[in-house]
């Protein structure tokens, strides 16, 4: 391909929260990019979205948590659930 030029892809996330995922797990990174998408996810909701097995999920939101890029709220529709939403702190 002569002559073809590089296009770059456009980061979602801002720098400083980009070097904070860029030493996580790729299921993280998706996870993160699922919720900065969409708002009030659950673990069922992320499944869906990211055909991920919800182990996986609690590990990557788990991840997510500690690096305060997310908050947790109980479920208004099921007590028993969570819901999950992008902080936007870090951003």
């Amino acid at each position: 391909m002569v002559g073809a030029q590089k296009q770059s892809i456009q980061s979602p996330f801002s720098t400083r929260t980009e070097s904070t995922l860029r030493d996580e797990a790729p299921s993280t990174k998706l996870v993160a990019y699922a919720l900065k998408q969409r708002d009030d996810l659950t673990i069922d909701g992320l499944s869906e979205c990211t055909l991920l097995p919800p182990r996986t999920i609690r590990y990557a939101l788990q991840n997510l948590e500690e690096a305060e890029l997310i908050d947790t709220e109980q479920c208004l529709t099921d007590a028993r659930r969570k819901s999950y939403r992008w902080s936007g702190t870090n951003e």
